[in-house]
């Protein structure tokens, strides 16, 4: 990473762990250029997840003033930080974390996956938009993410819409996680809970080829009706 002069009067709290760093995203905040910040430690064991490095808790981690350093270089280049991860609402130290990158001039963004209800209420006063992981019906979580999180995950969900941030929902999906049916139910669920943005994210699997390199499968779409309902239910409805 680049050495650049210290930021003054400026740090990121001790016990904020950060696992990776990307200077320039432009798809982690849809309409905004930004550096994303992946945090440190994950309570969710997903069997898709494509970031499994940054689950333990006790990972490696970045150097948190050379991070700093490097965002703060970025002044006038970007729109925004993105605290992704990992779980960003588990690090006692993001709220202070993220008033720190306002400091700089940045809009702060958010993805979580809405297990720490608490934690999100807090935050979100700092937070410009929000990418928020609903990964199954009710009653699937735990199969999925190894985690009995149905009752915190419909608190955060709640805790957002209500907030009026600029929220976006996301769902990965394929018939090997739940039906199409029952991802036809949760969608409608979202939207009487009051979600105008939905994002159905297709279920990415990988390979190593023979030279090593990641080979992508081929991601399944849901019924082409399916679809057309999803489009007729929100304002802003995207298949990635």
């Amino acid at each position: 990473m680049q050495r650049i002069p210290p930021t003054p009067d400026s740090a990121f709290p001790a016990d904020f762990r950060i696992g990776g760093f990307q200077p320039f995203s432009l798809c982690d905040w849809p309409g905004r250029i930004a550096a994303t910040l992946f945090t440190q430690g994950c309570a969710l064991r997903c069997g898709y997840c494509h970031n499994p490095h940054l689950i333990a808790r006790d990972g490696s981690v970045l150097d948190n003033v050379q991070v700093l350093r490097a965002l703060h270089a970025r002044r006038g280049l970007i729109d925004g930080v993105v605290f992704s991860g990992g779980e960003p609402c588990l690090q006692p130290g993001l709220a202070a974390a993220m008033e720190t990158v306002g400091t700089f001039g940045f809009e702060v963004g958010l993805h979580s996956a809405g297990t720490h209800p608490r934690a999100l209420r807090a935050v979100l006063p700092r937070v410009s938009w929000l990418g928020l992981d609903i990964k199954a019906p009710t009653g699937h979580l735990r199969a999925i993410t190894g985690a009995n999180c149905d009752r915190r995950v419909a608190e955060s969900l709640a805790i957002a819409v209500a907030s009026g941030v600029d929220l976006e929902v996301r769902t990965t999906w394929s018939p090997a996680l739940f039906s199409a049916e029952e991802l036809c139910d949760l969608v409608r669920a979202l939207k009487a809970q009051g979600v105008t943005k939905f994002v159905l994210q297709r279920l990415r699997e990988y390979s190593p080829r023979r030279d090593g390199k990641p080979h992508w499968l081929n991601a399944v779409s849901p019924p082409a009706a399916l679809l057309e309902q999803m489009r007729g239910l929100f304002s802003d409805f995207e298949l990635r």
